[in-house]
This record gives C-alpha cells, structure tokens and sequence, in this order.
C-alpha cells in the first residue's frame, strides 16, 4: 500500500511539475521500471560512489537500490526544487545536490 502511495505521488509530482515549467522537463513521461532496471544493469554494486544527473522522481534510483548500490553511495543533482525535495524524503542516505550537473567538480 505504502509502495502504491509513493508511485501515485512520484507520476503526480511529474506530471504537476510538466505543466508547470515544460522547458525544464525534458522527459516526455517518468521513466519505466523496465527503462530503470536496463540503466542501472551496468553498475556494479560497491565500486564507489554513483553520481546520478537529473534524477526526477527517482526511478532509476530505486532500480540502482534494486541492484544492489549503497544508497550511502548515491549523489543525486537534481536542479528542480519539487525534485530535490521529494528525494530528499524518499531517499534520505543519499546526498541529494539541488544543482544542475555543471557544478560537479
């Protein structure tokens, strides 16, 4: 129930923040589970830290869990504020960055 409450607020997030700023949205729709697994198939768990860029919701986050990664070692930038937020909440042992990805150094 709680896993149905988190997908219903993840696919409302989105698509509220799609029509509030589309520019900044460049995704047509959230990521599948499926598009999420296939992205982190390449990550090898424990190897050290993984730095996700434009994270969104999340659902590549939750297939790198899926995997196996520490979510000690996630570094989440994320440059929407309702984004940020949301993980941070979601995810809370992983760094969340509300930065856009030049900042990386």
């Amino acid at each position: 129930m709680a896993h149905n409450r988190i997908l219903t607020r993840d696919r409302f997030l989105f698509w509220s923040q799609m029509l509030r700023r589309p520019a900044r949205i460049v995704a047509l729709s959230p990521s599948s589970t499926r598009l999420a697994d296939a992205m982190a198939a390449g990550v090898v768990p424990g190897a050290g830290p993984v730095i996700e860029l434009g994270v969104g919701t999340g659902k590549i986050t939750e297939a790198l869990l899926r995997r196996g990664v520490d979510e000690r070692d996630l570094h989440l930038f994320e440059i929407n504020a309702q984004f940020a937020s949301f993980l941070r909440r979601r995810f809370v042992h992983a760094t969340i960055h509300e930065a856009p990805a030049q900042t990386l150094t």
